[in-house]
């Protein structure tokens, strides 16, 4: 992304993750080698996008994840809940135009549930009534169709390779898959069927591209209290990881096969009392920041829930640090930064623009007492 006069770059500012973690020199995370760093993970905010307000407030469901989705050339399409549409702003903020309002007609949504831009750089936008719009480059509608007789909804949306991967969800007790569409909208094969646990289905989410692909697993989370689970793309069980429930993973493909490439998984949106986690972001070549919300300790009664994130080596699964108040909302990885939205309360209550998007570094320094040995 080019920097513009309204996209400013920040000095590095640091910020200290509670929880130290192990990594040996010249190495990468989960050796056995005994020597090891004390390192502290920090965040560098390098670039800001202030979104230009619209002609009234707007409101894009904070929380959700799907909330904000980035094009190749950093453009972003920003999913207004509240007012049922999208808004289309470009690299320097401005807003460039916007699509929809509320309805069951052509143009109209219901409820949005994901936004996904295509390889021809068109938006696609899933609808719980059962059907995905397809925006073109002059935001005006391109393509509508409807899911399958045996889906219910969509939700998550992503592309690869020339297709678009769509979880496709069908009400109890049948569950969830991700499916291939090519580009036109015709239904392919059927990638995975969503295991389930506990009589309930795991629950998939929005899918992002990722610069580093992690092989033929699959990490879910259950939809209720279970640890993150690791399996293959046939659900075979491997292996789980963390005590933090719900969680969440990255779907991945094989390297040498149709589907290359990681992909970001989006889990369960419903809020108990013991939090949920919202997303887990692929950063940097061996960090997964997860984000997760929780009711505040000294909170009582109904949430607000407050924002969380914590940090896992991105090949072993090993929590390394937890529990960070972040800056802001995470909303993507764009350029090899992790992308916040700033500027807001950390709750899931509805705030309304303007809106500050901010590009940061994740890095790690070793502590004063590692750097001093």
């Amino acid at each position: 992304m080019t920097l513009s006069p309204s996209t400013r770059a920040w000095p590095p500012v640091p910020l200290a993750i509670a929880g130290l973690f192990s990594m040996t020199s010249g190495c990468t995370l989960g050796s056995d080698d005994p020597r090891t760093m004390e390192y502290e993970v920090t965040l560098h905010a390098e670039r800001e996008i202030a979104l230009e307000e619209t002609d009234e407030a707007y409101v894009a469901g904070i929380g959700s994840g799907t909330t904000i989705d980035f094009r190749n050339d950093g453009h972003l399409a920003v999913a207004d809940r509240m007012e049922r549409r999208v808004l289309f702003f470009d690299d320097a903020g401005d807003l460039l135009g916007m699509f929809g309002r509320e309805g069951e007609g052509p143009g109209e949504f219901r409820h949005i549930l994901g936004i996904a831009w295509d390889e021809r750089d068109r938006l696609w936008v899933s609808d719980n009534s059962g059907r995905i719009t397809v925006i073109d480059a002059t935001f005006a509608m391109d393509t509508l169709f409807e899911m399958g007789a045996d889906t219910d909804y969509a939700r998550r949306l992503g592309s690869s390779r020339g297709t678009m991967l769509v979880e496709e969800h069908r009400f109890p007790p049948s569950g969830a898959a991700i499916r291939a569409y090519d580009l036109d909208g015709r239904p392919g094969p059927m990638l995975m069927a969503v295991p389930e646990e506990g009589g309930r289905p795991y629950v998939l989410g929005e899918f992002h591209a990722s610069s580093f692909p992690l092989g033929d697993t699959v990490l879910l989370a259950s939809s209720v209290n279970y640890p993150l689970l690791k399996v293959q793309a046939d659900g075979t069980p491997l292996a789980t990881f963390g005590t933090r429930p719900p969680s969440i993973g990255t779907m991945t493909f094989p390297a040498a096969g149709e589907f290359a490439g990681s992909r970001q998984i989006l889990g369960a949106e419903w809020q108990r009392s013991f939090g949920t986690v919202r997303a887990i972001w692929a950063v940097h070549d061996s960090l997964i920041v997860v984000e997760h919300t929780r009711r505040h300790p000294e909170a009582g009664g109904i949430p607000p829930w407050h924002y969380w994130i914590d940090v896992y080596d991105r090949w072993s699964m090993e929590k390394l640090a937890e529990d960070v108040s972040p800056p802001g909302f995470v909303v993507g990885v764009h350029d090899d930064l992790l992308w916040l939205l700033t500027g807001t309360p950390l709750t899931s209550e509805p705030v309304g623009g303007p809106w500050t998007v901010t590009g940061f570094r994740v890095g790690l320094e070793p502590t004063a007492d590692a750097a001093s040995r």
